[in-house]
């Protein structure tokens, strides 16, 4: 493909001469972040604070006395002031732990009714 793209917001990026994409139309450049340029959010996180125990966020959800535990983890997330920092991170990183008041499986949970709800919307949107 050559030089110039398309004026329709639909029309994908196009490669320059020089082998660089130019901006798809559509497309909107979002703000590099805190979730994005690095963790300096962290240094704001409730779980850093001193007295929080990172054991608390850390334990096996199946261990013996998992949900004490777990359940400090989240009473201090519940206060956190960077908890959709937090999200974002556990989100597309898929660590284990506890991150923004969720288990890592109550995140898999989540991310998958919120896939089979989009899947379900698509196939309604198609007609399928």
């Amino acid at each position: 493909m050559t030089g110039a793209t398309t004026p329709d917001a639909d029309t994908p990026a196009t490669t320059t001469p020089a082998g660089q994409v130019e901006a798809w139309h559509g497309a909107r450049a979002l703000p590099a972040g805190p979730w994005r340029s690095g963790h300096q959010w962290l240094a704001r996180a409730a779980c850093h604070a001193p007295g929080v125990d990172p054991g608390w966020f850390t334990t096996d959800e199946d261990a013996a006395g998992a949900g004490v535990l777990i359940a400090k983890a989240k009473q201090v997330c519940r206060g956190c002031p960077v908890r959709l920092w937090c999200r974002i991170h556990a989100d597309e990183t898929g660590e284990y732990g506890v991150y923004a008041a969720e288990t890592h499986s109550e995140r898999v949970r989540r991310q998958r009714a919120w896939r089979q709800a989009a899947d379900a919307a698509d196939q309604q949107a198609v007609g399928a």
